[in-house]
């Protein structure tokens, strides 16, 4: 009976060993379907401009003002027009300090 034991425990790591290696290999598509929750992150914004522009269509995933640049202000509306987790991160070109100045404090 000892023998079957050690078996059936040998069996059953080997198996989960070799389910592991294969969700490593699975190209990202894949694990995606296996997986959706695990993909199902929110979607990021990267302000990429100092101005307080408002977003051109407020509610359609896309972070752009009329000058086709995103503002935090932008960025915040977008995040705000649907439900889900967001991330705003900031790439703003040039060196030193950026600051960003809004207009008003009551966003739409």
């Amino acid at each position: 009976m000892r023998v079957r034991t050690k078996r059936t425990r040998n069996f059953i790591i080997v198996l989960a060993l070799f389910l592991l290696a294969t969700c490593l290999v699975l190209p990202r598509g894949l694990r995606r379907l296996i997986q959706p929750a695990a993909s199902a992150a929110g979607k990021t914004f990267i302000v990429d401009t100092t101005s307080d522009s408002a977003d051109a269509n407020a509610g359609d995933g896309v972070c752009q003002t009329a000058a086709g640049k995103c503002s935090l202000r932008a960025a915040i509306e977008e995040s705000n027009a649907k439900s889900g987790t967001y991330t705003i991160n900031f790439n703003i070109a040039g060196t030193g300090l950026k600051t960003i100045t809004p207009n008003s404090f009551g966003l739409a």
